[in-house]
């Protein structure tokens, strides 16, 4: 009898090439007899774009993509990574007069399910605005038990009332977001034209829009991955909106801000995890923070730090957007000291985008 252990690895920038781990080890089972147990280890490199800068469109472009190592069949993984890249294309094929870049956020990984974004943002060159402009985000949703790219059709997002879909979002931007619904029915005038708000929510009429819209997976909910911006050049960013149960048709709209509360440590989780595998990059973009990327990977703040380990991580308090995390983790960092650190982070999620907005110390415990 063979059983299938899988490992989940995601990884910063690499130059050298990886080989896909695929062993066999000796287990005894109850019997007393011997049985194989295959061990795979997925994969999710962080891939650099090669930069664009088109001097004669105005035009620049960069950013990362993700690329899955380690399925067992090459075929479905060849399959995947394609589509990333053809985001990637899409991202780019349209840029004149923009400063364009992409990236890319994992919301599931396990045995069975991969669930990654791509968003895109921009602005106009040389302006040193977005207004008025729409990123887009892409998602990949995959099936890796079936070797299957999922549509917005096998998530079943059809079954879903439209009532009860534009009712979370009227309580995203109600309750979740800092723009009261109130507020909503702004007109803003772009020159002659005058576009509605809601023309950037990604609210609906009929179920024959969840075609348009991008969804992913995360803590077994539905989500939206959308850009949308509430008020006329205020804001826009990356809107995770949890619509349902992937399992039902019911959602229990209070349980929404209890999803948020676990996404708010999520990102916490996310920092000092990108910390321990030196992707100072990620956990950069994660902080809103007047420090440069130079300083902030320097030794003399987060630079030397070598491995990080979680004991603990809650969300104590929320306000709003805003959500107070408290963690408990380990730090490794021969340049300075090794430590057990307890500190409260402020993150925020008012303009549709997690962000770090603070740190403080509650204590430390130094190993060294």
């Amino acid at each position: 009898m063979k059983s299938l252990i899988i490992f989940i690895v995601a990884l910063g920038f690499l130059s050298c090439q990886k080989k896909n781990i695929d062993s066999k080890l000796g287990q005894s089972n109850d019997s007393g007899r011997f049985e194989n147990i295959e061990v795979l280890i997925i994969i999710i490199d962080t891939i650099k774009i090669k930069e664009i800068e088109d001097k004669e469109k105005d035009f620049t472009f960069g950013g990362v993509y993700p690329k899955v190592i380690g399925l067992k069949n090459k075929t479905f993984e060849e399959e995947l990574n394609s589509v990333f890249l053809n985001n990637v294309d899409n991202a780019k094929s349209d840029g004149e007069g923009l400063d364009l870049g992409i990236n890319f956020e994992i919301f599931t990984l396990n045995d069975t399910l991969l669930s990654i974004a791509q968003p895109v943002w921009g602005r106009f060159s040389g302006t040193g605005t977005s207004c008025g402009m729409l990123g887009h985000a892409y998602t990949v949703n995959a099936d890796l038990k079936n070797e299957k790219i999922l549509s917005n059709t096998d998530l079943k997002i059809e079954d879903f009332p439209v009532s009860e879909y534009n009712k979370v979002l009227e309580y995203y931007f109600k309750y979740i977001s800092n723009y009261p619904i109130e507020s909503l029915d702004y007109v803003a005038g772009f020159g002659d034209e005058e576009l509605e708000i809601f023309d950037f929510i990604p609210k609906i009429k009929n179920v024959g829009h969840y075609k348009e819209i991008s969804f992913a997976v995360r803590n077994d909910s539905l989500i939206v991955v959308e850009y949308a911006m509430p008020t006329a050049c205020v804001s826009k960013g990356i809107y995770h909106i949890p619509v349902k149960s992937v399992y039902s048709n019911t959602i229990n709209l209070p349980d929404v801000k209890v999803l948020y509360s676990k996404m708010a440590s999520d990102i916490v989780r996310s920092w000092i995890d990108a910390l321990g595998r030196r992707d100072f990059q990620t956990a950069h973009g994660l902080m809103s923070t007047y420090m440069t990327y130079d300083l902030f990977s320097s030794p003399k703040r987060y630079g030397g730090i070598t491995k990080t380990l979680v004991h603990s991580i809650e969300t104590t308090s929320s306000s709003g957007c805003n959500f107070d995390v408290t963690a408990v983790y380990d730090s490794y960092d021969p340049s300075n000291r090794d430590g057990k650190y307890t500190e409260k982070f402020s993150v925020s999620n008012c303009y549709g985008l997690w962000t770090i907005k603070g740190v403080k110390n509650i204590s430390i415990e130094y190993y060294r």
